[in-house]
C-alpha cells in the first residue's frame, strides 16, 4: 500500500490522520466504505450529504447555476459566495422602494 509500518501504528493508535490518498487505499484493501472507517456508521444519511430537491417555484436562474456550482472546486465556489454577498443590498444601500427576492435573472 505504500505506507511504512510505523505510519500504520500511528494511524491505528490515533496519533495521525491519513491523508485522503491513504484513506482511499485503505478503504480499498480493506474493502470497506469510508464512512465505516471514519465512525459514521448512522443507518440515516449524513444532512450534507442529502441534497434537496430544488422547489417547484425555483428561479431559473437558480436552477441553471446549481449545476455548474457542483462543478466547481471549494475554493472557486466559496468565492462565489463571497462575491454573491457583496452584491447583496445592505439596509443602507437598499432602495425603499425596490421589492425583495422577486428578481428572476
Amino acid at each position: 500500500m505504500g505506507l511504512a509500518t510505523a505510519v500504520y501504528g500511528r494511524i491505528e493508535r490515533g496519533y495521525m490522520t491519513p491523508s485522503l490518498l491513504s484513506l482511499m487505499r485503505l478503504c480499498a484493501v480493506l474493502e470497506l466504505d469510508a464512512n465505516a472507517l471514519l465512525g459514521f456508521t448512522s443507518s440515516t444519511p449524513l444532512p450534507w450529504l442529502v441534497s434537496e430537491p430544488a422547489p417547484a417555484h425555483a428561479r431559473p436562474a437558480v436552477s441553471r447555476l446549481r449545476p455548474l456550482l457542483q462543478r466547481l472546486p471549494r475554493q472557486q465556489v466559496l468565492a462565489l459566495a463571497n462575491l454573491a454577498d457583496c452584491m447583496l443590498p445592505t439596509p443602507e444601500t437598499r432602495d425603499p422602494g425596490e421589492p425583495q427576492g422577486t428578481e428572476d435573472s
